[in-house]
């Protein structure tokens, strides 16, 4: 969000539904859930201060199932749930922002990880089975998981998020044994837009 000061309040949000990269992922007998994180990574699209300046997200779950079929602007409206499922604070500076979006070397990994609420990770841990469709199939599974939205809740700025970048992701964290795992769900080949 930023105060344009001749424009006035303007904010962002960016709403994506997420698919699992593997679906055969089988989950050993003993698996056991431990945490679920969301990262982005910038794709340094700056609108707003210069200087460095905190941002702050909550992250919500979209509570109505995408269609394909409809299309999705930066003014459509779409219901999700009011409680917040993770909320994060970044240091962005602007400038830094703007310098790296016009250079055309290799950019840096600038992203922001949020933890996730357990109750979400474990809705969706338990989901993992490749012998299950509503699981494998993505136009089952956006049924049970309609989708995220990244909304800003205090900043001077409209930032831009790489959803095709392989820092993108949501990450489901747990173990079997001794042994530390995760299944990934990507922001691809799914309904993506922002709402401006």
């Amino acid at each position: 969000q930023y105060s344009d000061p001749e424009l006035g309040k303007v904010s962002a949000g960016a709403y994506s539904q997420f698919r699992p990269v593997d679906t055969s992922i089988k989950l050993e007998a003993d698996a056991e859930f431990d945490s679920v994180v969301l990262q982005f990574r910038y794709d340094f699209y700056s609108y707003g201060t210069q200087g460095q300046t905190v941002q702050k997200y909550t992250v919500h779950e979209i509570a109505e199932e995408l269609e394909f079929d409809d299309d999705h602007f930066f003014n459509s409206n779409v219901d999700i749930d009011p409680t917040s499922i993770g909320t994060a604070e970044a240091n962005i500076d602007g400038q830094t922002f703007n310098t790296e979006f016009e250079d055309t070397d290799t950019d840096p990994v600038i992203s922001t990880r949020i933890k996730l609420d357990n109750a979400f990770g474990q809705r969706l841990f338990n989901a993992i089975d490749p012998t299950d469709s509503l699981y494998t199939n993505f136009l089952y599974f956006k049924k049970q998981f309609k989708g995220l939205a990244i909304l800003s809740s205090e900043g001077d700025k409209v930032l831009g998020i790489n959803n095709l970048d392989p820092e993108t992701y949501l990450k489901v964290y747990y173990h079997s044994g001794s042994t530390a795992k995760a299944a990934i769900f990507v922001f691809a080949s799914a309904i993506i837009f922002s709402k401006i």
